[in-house]
């Protein structure tokens, strides 16, 4: 049986991590979303976000909506058609 302690690495990929990190903050600035079971679980929401503030450049950028906007529209609709 493996150990269940560690880190766990989730991938996604860059236009993928900016759709996620503009949800989770509008999230917060709206006081959370409703429905938690456990205050861990607002508390997770909340260290992702911030994981992902410590990585993204984009959300600081003159043109955040533009940005946000192509990578939206790269995850709702791919390329490969999958």
């Amino acid at each position: 049986m493996s150990s269940m302690s560690g880190d766990i690495p989730i991938v996604l990929s860059h236009d993928e991590a900016l759709v996620l990190f503009d949800w989770l903050s509008r999230c917060d600035r709206n006081g959370g979303l409703a429905g938690f079971d456990d205050d861990a679980e607002p508390a997770v929401l909340a260290n992702m976000l911030c994981s992902l503030e410590s990585e993204l450049t984009e959300p600081f950028d003159p043109e955040w909506n533009v940005l946000l906007q192509r990578a939206r529209d790269k995850v709702s609709q791919p390329e490969d058609g999958n």
